[in-house]
């Protein structure tokens, strides 16, 4: 077992479950709001972000001296799980690049930025797992959208609007209650 976590909130990791789950109408995970600004920063549909990772890392830029051109830029490797691998959800890698604007190290000597970054990191992962029960695109969604069946079954039973929809949101939510 792993130990992370911020100073002061040790939690012990345990990898999520590999089960595929079947979707249904209803999202596998709470789909309460969480705590945070009444109106979400980021938005679904992205408007014109095309992925969940250029959402939360386009909604995040103009405060962190990125424009948001460039974030979508930055984006566009990371749609579909990462280049439509259906890996690591592009929520959750939006928000990487989010925190790690906010407080990634601008000098190799700045171990304290690195440090920082890192806890902030697992603990966004953890909670992103306790929320969800997975962190990648594939399980998160009951289907590999890297594959045309898949893909078919995306949009057949329109995840990229529910399931996507709520990652999004929750995502934002859980990176604002960190930075």
């Amino acid at each position: 077992m792993m130990t992370y976590g911020l100073p002061g909130k040790t939690r012990y990791h345990r990898s999520p479950s590999l089960t595929t789950r079947t979707p249904t109408s209803r999202l596998p995970w709470p789909t309460t709001p969480l705590p945070g600004p009444s109106r979400p920063r980021a938005a679904w549909p992205p408007a014109g972000a095309g992925s969940v990772f250029g959402a939360v890392a386009a909604a995040f830029a103009p405060d962190l001296g990125l424009d948001r051109e460039a974030a979508l830029r930055l984006a566009q490797p990371f749609g579909g799980g990462i280049a439509r691998r259906a890996d690591w959800c592009g929520a959750l890698t939006g928000a990487f690049l989010v925190i790690g604007l906010k407080h990634g190290r601008d000098r190799a000597e700045d171990a304290a930025a690195r440090d920082r970054t890192y806890a902030l990191v697992n603990e966004l992962i953890a909670r992103f797992a306790a929320r969800h029960g997975h962190l990648k695109c594939r399980d998160l969604l009951g289907c590999d959208i890297g594959t045309p069946e898949g893909q078919k079954r995306a949009e057949a039973l329109k995840l990229h609007q529910t399931a996507c929809e709520d990652l999004v949101r929750n995502t934002a939510a859980l990176v604002e209650e960190l930075l």
